[in-house]
């Protein structure tokens, strides 16, 4: 681990035996989490899965409370960066997709999506 790598956890692929060493895994020599790669097949259904996750919550998020929405936007600004240190643009662009989503879910609170069209399982509207 190199002067760089101080302090931080990072995720790299691992291949053969950079995944163990002498019966440890490599988190407890390196602190590096063994993954493996990652090909196009599993991307796409990654993101499929981001997709319906992200409109399941802006679906729950219409209906929160408002303890709950002022929870979430707590959130939002507790990963922003803080003053004094130097912003990270995963950061700031996770923080703001926050806020995105709940201004996105306050436009089905007021009754936006009355009646939802019908979908098949392949995605077609009836």
């Amino acid at each position: 681990m190199g002067a760089d790598d101080a302090g931080s956890t990072a995720v790299r692929p691992c291949s053969g035996d950079a995944a163990t060493h002498r019966g440890r895994p490599a988190l407890a020599r390196t602190g590096e989490a063994p993954m493996p790669a990652i090909g196009e097949p599993e991307l796409g259904a990654l993101h499929i899965r981001l997709i319906a996750q992200e409109n399941l919550l802006i679906a729950l998020l219409a209906h929160a409370s408002e303890r709950q929405l002022a929870l979430a936007r707590s959130i939002a600004g507790y990963i922003a960066p803080r003053d004094g240190f130097t912003p990270h643009p995963l950061t700031v662009h996770a923080a703001a997709h926050i806020t995105d989503l709940l201004e996105r879910a306050s436009r089905f609170s007021d009754g936006g999506l009355a009646d939802p069209p019908l979908v098949d399982d392949d995605g077609a509207s009836r």
